[in-house]
């Protein structure tokens, strides 16, 4: 079949032929519609996440938006190595799907349900734990996973959404879902390493792709990594 090969951590990627993947029981076999190059897929295909088999060569990706045996058309993920999303054809779990509504975009929802994960879970069990969301500061609101983290914190009952980052223009449309919007300046490096991180006071939630929520009582981390902290 055709895939999207890397060969070894450092190299291109190629456009060639990777010998299908087997179907073990409780897998079935569905053909690529999008996949999303993520910051945890280039990670991981390096070799430089925890996840990182170290095995190459390998095809990259983690999820997908993909096209079953019948037709329907799921969101899912976890193929076992060195099989990715990055294929024509992957072995999936069955019980890991989500099924797509009519009229949805395979592209976004590929691009963008991985990096809205990452706030939506954690604001949720903010929910869950405390009955409502007061102020939220999304510390690096200006990419797609901190533009969705605005809109998901409004979407969930926030009272105040601030939105810090660098570009103006991004900066503009985070204002327009709803956020207070605060800008950067100076020098990025040297910000991101004036002093080291605290030791939080309490236990974030979080999820693979890096956002956190801090009860008030823990201090806000100093790097303008992509960061959530809810004050009740």
């Amino acid at each position: 079949m055709k895939a999207a090969i890397l060969r070894k951590p450092d190299a291109v990627l190629e456009y060639g032929e990777f010998a299908d993947p087997g179907v073990d029981e409780g897998y079935e076999l569905v053909d690529l519609v999008a996949a999303g190059l993520h910051p945890i897929v280039r990670s991981l295909a390096a070799g430089r996440h925890y996840g990182s088999t170290g095995s190459w060569p390998l095809i990259p990706g983690v999820d997908g938006v993909v096209r079953t045996a019948n037709g329907e058309l799921i969101y899912t993920g976890f193929v076992e190595p060195p099989y990715g999303t990055f294929a024509a054809r992957m072995a999936v779990p069955k019980q890991m799907r989500i099924t797509l509504p009519s009229g949805a975009d395979p592209v976004k929802i590929a691009g963008g349900l991985n990096p809205g994960l990452s706030s939506w879970l954690p604001l949720q069990a903010h929910v869950a734990e405390r009955g409502a969301i007061g102020t939220v500061l999304i510390l690096g609101a200006t990419g797609i996973a901190g533009s969705l983290a605005v809109q998901h914190a409004r979407l969930l009952g926030a009272s105040v959404v601030v939105g810090v980052g660098r570009n103006p223009v991004a900066l503009r449309r985070v204002a327009e879902f709803g956020a207070t919007t605060v800008a950067l300046t100076g020098e990025r490096e040297a910000e991101s390493v004036r002093r080291p991180a605290p030791t939080p006071r309490c236990q974030p939630h979080s999820c693979e792709a890096g956002a956190f929520v801090f009860p008030v009582a823990a201090p806000a981390p100093p790097r303008l990594t992509r960061r959530i902290v809810v004050v009740p």
